[in-house]
């Protein structure tokens, strides 16, 4: 879910957390809604607003207020638009990193 060099820099971020928080696995071996919160915290550490909003039949995603989803495409559940939304902010991070 996080790529080229904006994984290097997240790699440094998990490093600079309380090694308890990851004491008995590493962070890709826990379940994707106990590395939300992480994921959250380190594009809040960029300044990037990763968001993610209840529509009538599911699930749309924001990056910094501009909606990530095409044609009005809706997720059925909350993690796969989140996962969308951390896809995209990773695509924004390498460009900007380039």
């Amino acid at each position: 879910m996080i790529t080229g060099k904006n994984k290097e820099r997240f790699i440094q971020y998990l490093h600079k957390l309380p090694s308890d928080i990851f004491y008995y696995k590493s962070f890709g071996e826990y379940p994707f809604k106990m590395q939300i919160g992480v994921y959250l915290a380190y594009y809040d550490s960029l300044g990037m607003a990763v968001d993610i909003y209840k529509v009538y039949y599911g699930y749309k995603g924001k990056i910094n207020g501009k909606s990530i989803t095409q044609f009005g495409f809706v997720y059925d559940s909350r993690n796969e638009a989140l996962t969308e939304a951390f896809k995209q902010a990773d695509k924004l991070e390498n460009d900007k990193l380039k």
